[in-house]
Parts: structure tokens; sequence; C-alpha cells
């Protein structure tokens, strides 16, 4: 570091700071600053080996750092990733399951409030849905056949009477019983 005025008198050296005759030494690097008001001018040289050497080891730091965030970020994109997979999964395995006729089949929800547990909620209140559905149209198909078989016996029962009533009445007219024939 050297200070010096206007006129160029140093007022303070710090002896790092060298001239060699010609001028600052070519291997160093200097920083200016001139204070207006005084005219004081504070120079400061750093030998280029030690910028180099210090940005070496800055860069090497820097790379590393980058190495470093770039491994970490792939291996949490990996595992985020594979957790989601598997949510997926269970979900695609649960439209299989209800592809082939069960009904009953429903997809484990996860206390996490997204898009996938929305999904599987969604899964699972619609196979309830449909349970209730086919519940009730077996319900109801069972009460129609119930209705039918019903109205067919009351056809029947009639018309099964008159002819075991008639039956009767041939026989007593073939044995020569007419007063149980007309009854």
């Amino acid at each position: 570091v050297l200070v010096s005025t206007k006129t160029g008198q140093v007022i303070f050296n710090s002896g790092e700071f060298y001239d060699n005759g010609n001028g600052i030494d070519s291997n160093s690097i200097k920083s200016i600053n001139i204070v207006e008001d005084t005219g004081i001018t504070v120079m400061v040289t750093t030998p280029e080996s030690q910028v180099y050497e210090d940005s070496s080891f800055l860069i090497k730091t820097t790379f590393f750092i980058s190495i470093l965030s770039i491994i970490l970020a792939i291996i949490l994109s990996y595992i985020t990733i594979r957790a989601f997979s598997k949510r997926i999964k269970l979900i695609i395995g649960g439209f299989k399951k209800v592809r082939s006729g069960d009904l009953k089949a429903r997809i484990p929800i996860e206390d996490q409030n997204d898009e996938i547990s929305e999904m599987a909620l969604d899964f699972n209140s619609m196979c309830e849905e449909l349970e209730k559905y086919i519940q009730k149209t077996i319900e109801s198909e069972l009460k129609q056949k119930t209705a039918e078989i019903n109205a067919l016996q009351a056809q029947i029962n009639p018309h099964f009477l008159y002819n075991t009533l008639e039956a009767i009445r041939m026989r007593a007219l073939t044995h020569g019983a007419e007063d149980v024939g007309d009854m």
C-alpha cells in the first residue's frame, strides 16, 4: 500500500508497494483510488501469483460446490420421481382391478394434499358409488322379478283351481254321482 499527496510526496508505504525504476512491477496488479477533496492517492498492489493462487482455490471450490449441488439435485429428483411413480402405480393397479370387475378395490390415501391423493380419493368415491348403484339395480330387478312371479301365480291359481274342480266333476259324473258333479 502506498499513500501519496498531489505532489507525489509519500505519506505511507507499507513496504510491499515497490517501483523497480520503470514504474510499478509488471508482475503485480494495482488498484488506484484518488480522494478528490484532498488529492491524496492510495495505491494497492498485489502480486499476480497471489491473485491467481487465490482465484485457483476459488475456482476449485466453486467447481466442487457446483458438482456437489448437481449430484444432490439428481438424487433428490430421483427420490421424488420414485415416490410419485409408486403412488401412480397404485392408482393404475386400482383401475386394473375395477376393469376386471372388482369394485371392492380401493387405493390407499396418504396424508399428502396433492393431486395424486385427490385422484385416489375420487377413485375410491367412484367405486363406492358404483357399488351402491349396482346394488340398487340388483334390488330393483329382484323386486321386478318377484312382482312378475306373483302376477303369474295370480293368473295361474284361479285357472289351476278351475281345472282341478272340473276334473273332480268329470270323475263324479263318470261314476254316476251326478249330485256330486253338480256341486
